[in-house]
């Protein structure tokens, strides 16, 4: 593998909409994260949070014509919680604020199992994580007594499906200069695809007629969506606690199987796994609301469209960008196809 030319190059492999830093310092990680747009990397959003007063003011200064990077005073441990509030798609989280230097006032603890702890509590679970100065962890140069296994267990304490690795620096020429990066496992091995109807296929509203007839908006999309997805050769099903025809109406349009009525969706779940010699830990189930809580738990590939009850967000490997009814089952193969 060839030596990067610099960090820009590194960051390129690790694409989001928004990329965080902490530690500016003197805002190298800013430009390799602008450089790394031009090779595609995509950060819409830049975000570096910086302690030292001084640096804070030559950094704004230095970006100001930079429409799409914001930068941050104070201690990362705060700000970093309160920038993630702000987020709710993936982001490139580039941890970097192991020193002072001694130029400001600081508390003696590298902060960066804090950080992890704020990024562990984040209801989006599938961040990509860029540790920098794993050198330091390894013999701990100023680290506060911090392992790099003890790194890596916080890392995985936010997602047990993180892939850890190591990549190069922020001076990749320089020897033992390396990142850990903590990153979803992208290749993804499934075999059925279960879906709640009501704000997954419909925006969850419903339209009552007064002869008591139920109506509801089904995307178009998604019926191209279960189609291409048939294709890869993937069992897909409705799995909803309603009964109501219009449920059976729409699964027969998409031919697929549907269950209705089912008020234990996990009991029903394990016994239909059971009888199919289907894994659970290689089930996607698709869902948004507290009833596909419990069932959201047992299967290894939960996933939740963007306008989820909060504590299915908190579960979801992966949320769509699309609301319920808005396409939801085309975002989800296309996701598919990218970590098949």
């Amino acid at each position: 593998m060839m030596v990067p030319i610099n960090f820009s190059e590194v960051l390129k492999n690790y694409p989001n909409s928004v990329f965080i830093e902490t530690g500016t310092y003197w805002g190298g990680g800013i430009f390799s994260a602008l450089r790394a747009n031009v090779l595609g990397a995509g950060f819409e959003k830049i975000y570096s949070i910086e302690l030292d007063r001084g640096r804070f003011e030559d950094a704004v200064k230095l970006f100001e014509k930079n429409t799409n990077v914001i930068i941050v005073y104070g201690d990362s441990r705060i700000k970093l919680r309160e920038i993630l509030e702000k987020v709710s798609e993936p982001a490139t989280i580039f941890l970097d604020a192991h020193f002072n230097r001694g130029e400001v006032e600081y508390s003696k603890e590298c902060p960066v199992l804090e950080e992890l702890e704020v990024i562990r509590q984040h209801h989006i679970k599938t961040h990509t994580i860029l540790v920098d100065d794993r050198h330091s962890f390894l013999n701990d140069l100023g680290m506060s007594g911090i392992e790099e296994k003890t790194v890596i267990q916080h890392l995985m304490n936010i997602n047990r499906n993180y892939e850890i690795t190591t990549d190069y620096g922020y001076i990749p020429k320089r020897t033992n200069d390396e990142i850990i990066v903590a990153k979803e496992k992208t290749k993804m091995e499934t075999n059925l695809i279960v879906y709640d109807f009501d704000g997954v296929m419909t925006n969850n509203k419903v339209l009552v007629m007064q002869d008591g007839y139920e109506s509801v908006f089904c995307n178009r999309d998604d019926g191209w969506g279960v189609r291409k997805i048939k294709d890869m050769g993937i069992t897909q099903l409705i799995l909803s606690s309603e009964e109501k025809p219009v449920v059976v109406a729409r699964a027969l349009k998409l031919s697929i199987q549907c269950i209705t009525g089912c008020l234990d969706k996990e009991k029903w779940l394990r016994q239909f796994c059971r009888d199919q010699n289907i894994l659970l830990t290689e089930t996607v189930y698709v869902g948004n609301g507290l009833n596909d809580l419990e069932v959201m738990k047992i299967v290894g590939i939960p996933i939740a469209p963007a306008d989820a009850d909060p504590e299915i967000l908190k579960i979801a490997k992966f949320i769509i960008k699309a609301k319920g009814g808005e396409g939801v089952i085309l975002e989800l193969y296309k996701w598919l196809m990218e970590n098949k």
